[in-house]
């Protein structure tokens, strides 16, 4: 599949005002400013997912996961180390959790930090281009890269995965997080059908 820069730079433009819109649902969750980076939108093929999860240097993320379908199909996750899941959580909820509690207390939060991004992010793209989504249930997982996305889905290892991966920091908790948008390659040619309806 080979994309052309204007409807890169269309998808671009069009992630990076829902992404604007998810920030300033975070900011005014944790009440501290929101710094983003462009979304970095990449092709892959399926077997080239390990090239993402090594721009991360960790073994495991701390993940919630949505799934999205209408006239396309895919998966938004927003994810973050997880010792800034923990400082995210702590910062949200106002309180350190024990070791006992951590795991639920962290899940909780942050499936419903995510819950509030994800569709502030993915209702503002399908807003842009007059379609309609519905979600699935949020996932919580903490995992790494190449099984967040593919463990459960792919059966064509020849398959496309397009990545948009837009780095975010918390000024205030110095948290570093990214949020991910997936989708593979019949609803990548539906998405850009519907791109070039509303921007060519």
């Amino acid at each position: 599949m080979i994309l052309s820069e204007e409807q890169l730079d269309a998808l671009t433009e069009i992630i990076n005002i829902g992404v604007g819109k998810a920030a300033n649902t975070l900011n005014e969750l944790t009440e501290s400013h929101i710094l983003l980076r462009v979304p970095n939108i990449q092709l892959y093929e399926i077997n080239e997912i390990d090239r993402v999860q090594a721009r991360y240097g960790i073994d495991n993320v701390a993940a919630v996961i949505q799934g999205f379908h209408g006239k396309y199909d895919g998966r938004a996750a927003l994810i973050f180390p997880p010792e800034s899941a923990l400082d995210l959580v702590t910062g949200v909820t106002g309180e350190e959790p024990e070791d006992d509690d951590l795991d639920a207390i962290q899940a909780g939060t942050l499936s419903e930090i995510g819950n509030i991004v994800i569709n502030a992010l993915i209702g503002t793209i399908a807003n842009l281009l007059d379609d309609h989504l519905d979600f699935e249930l949020s996932e919580y997982m903490l995992d790494s890269i190449p099984n967040l996305f593919i463990k459960e889905k792919i059966q064509n290892p020849n398959s496309l995965m397009l990545i948009s991966e837009v780095q975010f920091i918390i000024e205030k908790m110095n948290i570093n997080g990214h949020i991910i948008l997936t989708f593979d390659i019949d609803s990548l040619e539906t998405l850009f059908s519907l791109i070039n309806d509303k921007f060519f």
